[in-house]
């Protein structure tokens, strides 16, 4: 896993880890067989680096690409709840985050940077968008550069198709 851990804290690591950990397991009891599960990528962290009372970087998997905020102390009683948009500056401007909780995690804050994966046909290509996606949202280190990371669906998901489970994703290439 590609993360920043030479700045991180131990336990930011470990939280980064069990990120990880969780929705690898997600994917496998939860997503494994839903069309929009691009089997030719893995769960992965990619960037994350130590940002205001916590840690931040992309996290890719089959099924989605977001920059993920964790807090180092997940607040118990948020203002915003779970679903609602929370205003976070970034070295490139203002964004909104949503509010996401998962029992294993708590409180976490993402933006969507790809949804469905179909984009991507090998984890190297999804790795190179979502440190595309770090450097932009969070260094800003090429202001130039503009994210275009989702695609169309394939041209075979028919919305019919979709929701009835006929369409999957490419298999698995060897390149993870």
């Amino acid at each position: 896993m590609p993360a920043a851990t030479d700045t991180l804290s131990p336990q930011q690591q470990e939280r980064i880890d069990r990120l990880v950990a969780r929705f690898t397991l997600i994917g496998e009891q939860r997503m494994l067989d839903l069309p929009v599960y691009n089997a030719a990528l893995g769960v992965e962290a990619v960037g994350f680096r130590p940002a205001e009372a916590g840690c931040i970087g992309v996290l890719i998997t089959p099924w989605f690409m977001n920059l993920i905020l964790l807090p180092d102390h997940p607040p118990h009683n948020l203002a915003a709840t779970t679903a609602q948009k929370v205003s976070r500056e970034l070295d490139s401007g203002a964004h909104d985050f949503m509010v996401g909780e998962d029992e294993e995690l708590g409180r976490y804050e993402f933006i969507s940077l790809a949804s469905p994966m179909f984009a991507f046909t090998s984890q190297a290509a999804a790795r190179q968008a979502a440190q595309a996606g770090i450097d932009r949202l969070v260094n800003a280190k090429n202001p130039e550069h503009t994210l275009h990371f989702s695609a169309a669906p394939p041209a075979d998901l028919q919305r019919r198709a979709f929701l009835r489970g006929r369409v999957r994703a490419a298999p698995p290439s060897p390149e993870r």
